[in-house]
C-alpha cells in the first residue's frame, strides 16, 4: 500500500489458515502491524471492530478491547481508531431483490453511550479517530449535537471521501447560523 502511495491504511484481521475475519483478534491485529513495521513501512494503520456484540460482557472491552490494547503497545506506534457514528440495519441485495438476513444479524448496534465510552477512551491515548458515516443520523450527530471535541476524521464508506472533523464542525456552525438568520426575517 506505502509504494502505491496510501499513508493510511484500515485493515480487518484475518485468520491465517481459513481466511475469515476476526475483527477482535489482538494477536493477529498485532502480527499484522509488527510485519508492517519489519518491512521497514511506517505506514499509519488503524484496525476495524466487531459489529456484533455478545451481550455477555462490557461492550466496551468486548468491541473495542484490541483496539485500545493495540494502541497502549509502545512497539506498535497504532495512533488511529475507528468509531462507527451510530447504529444502523443491514441490508442485503443480491440480483436485484433483496435478500432476507436472519434477524440477529440485521441490526448493528452502536449505541450513543457506547461511543462516547469508546471516544473518551480515545482521547484519553490522544488518538487521533476516523468517524465512518453510513447513514445521515450519524452525520447529524457529528455536526449538530457537538457531542465531543474530537480530533478526527470522517469517512464515508463506499464513496472514499474523507474530510478533517474540524471542517465539517465549521460548516454545521454555518448552516445552524444561516437558520437562525433565516427564522429572524
Amino acid at each position: 500500500c506505502a509504494e502505491a502511495g496510501a499513508s493510511i491504511v484500515h485493515f480487518h484481521a484475518r485468520d491465517p489458515d481459513t481466511g475469515e475475519q476476526r475483527l477482535d483478534d489482538t494477536d493477529l491485529y498485532r502480527a499484522a502491524v509488527k510485519g508492517v513495521r519489519a518491512a521497514g513501512s511506517d505506514l499509519h494503520l488503524y484496525p476495524s471492530y466487531p459489529a456484533f456484540l455478545s451481550g455477555r460482557g462490557d461492550p466496551l472491552a468486548e468491541r473495542f478491547g484490541h483496539v485500545l490494547a493495540l494502541a497502549d503497545d509502545p512497539d506498535l506506534a497504532m495512533r488511529i481508531a475507528p468509531l462507527d457514528m451510530g447504529s444502523l440495519n443491514f441490508v442485503i441485495a443480491e440480483a436485484g431483490e433483496l435478500a432476507a438476513i436472519p434477524l440477529e444479524a440485521s441490526v448493528y448496534q452502536n449505541p450513543f453511550p457506547l461511543l462516547q465510552r469508546m471516544a473518551e477512551q480515545c482521547d484519553a491515548r490522544d488518538l487521533l479517530v476516523t468517524l465512518a458515516i453510513f447513514e445521515p443520523g450519524h452525520l447529524r450527530l457529528l455536526l449538530f449535537e457537538n457531542w465531543r471535541d474530537a480530533r478526527g476524521v470522517l469517512l464515508m464508506p463506499g464513496d472514499g471521501l474523507i474530510l478533517p472533523l474540524g471542517f465539517l464542525r465549521q460548516a454545521g456552525r454555518e448552516l445552524r447560523s444561516d437558520r437562525e438568520i433565516g427564522r429572524r426575517r
